[in-house]
């Protein structure tokens, strides 16, 4: 699984070029030999419009019970087919404004969780998905700005510091994440573990190349 996963990830690093390998990661997204497929939608996104062939499976995956499965292929969508991307979309803003995310639970006095017809919006879990949503809504020109600041709250906040999601997110954005250059540097550091590492080096070459080249950061998928 570990194998997969990191294939995957490496082609979504190589993007277009690795176009050979649609089959493969349609086959692998069919089979769900495993629970979170995200790593094959992300790739797929990743090869943008020679990803046509998985439109099919991915808007499949749209209707999974799975939060995450859902997000991957709506942000998958946005990239492949952006001018027809109107089901990932409402998809994707669904899970900005997910009550279930915002749900409060309680413990009581047994230490059983308790769920609460209270909602708050401002919860790890809410937060997460409203900014991962829009980071490809933005892309789609139907959010004014990146929530760059957002993320880097979240990084250096005490919920989301060191999230490797947050971080890929803002590799994401690319060029318009600059401010975030400073917060990703402090994860170079060989005293965070290795996908940390490796997810800043990434998100930084993304965002700047010239401030890449300037850290002394390694090839595509080293660390320093």
């Amino acid at each position: 699984m570990n194998s997969r996963r990191n294939a995957a990830k490496a082609l979504a690093e190589i993007g277009p070029e690795a176009r050979a390998a649609v089959p493969a990661l349609i086959g692998l997204l069919k089979e769900r030999r495993e629970l979170n497929p995200a790593f094959y939608c992300m790739a797929l996104g990743r090869l943008g419009p020679d990803a046509k062939e998985a439109v099919p499976v991915l808007e499949e995956a749209l209707k999974d019970d799975n939060r995450g499965i859902r997000l991957a292929a709506a942000v998958a969508l946005t990239t492949i087919e952006p001018q027809q991307a109107s089901n990932a979309v409402a998809v994707l803003k669904s899970l900005q404004h997910d009550p279930a995310l915002a749900t409060v639970w309680v413990t009581d006095e047994s230490g059983v969780a308790k769920q609460t017809s209270r909602k708050d919006f401002q919860s790890p879990g809410s937060r997460f998905f409203r900014l991962s949503a829009s980071v490809p809504l933005w892309r789609l020109g139907l959010e004014q700005e990146p929530p760059v600041k957002g993320i880097i709250e979240e990084l250096n906040g005490p919920y989301g510091s060191g999230d490797v999601s947050y971080v890929e997110l803002l590799g994401d954005i690319g060029p318009e994440a600059k401010a975030a250059l400073p917060t990703l540097a402090k994860y170079l550091n060989p005293d965070q573990f290795f996908g940390l590492r490796q997810a800043a080096a990434i998100a930084i070459r993304r965002i700047d190349p010239g401030e890449a080249a300037r850290l002394g950061l390694p090839g595509m998928l080293a660390v320093p």
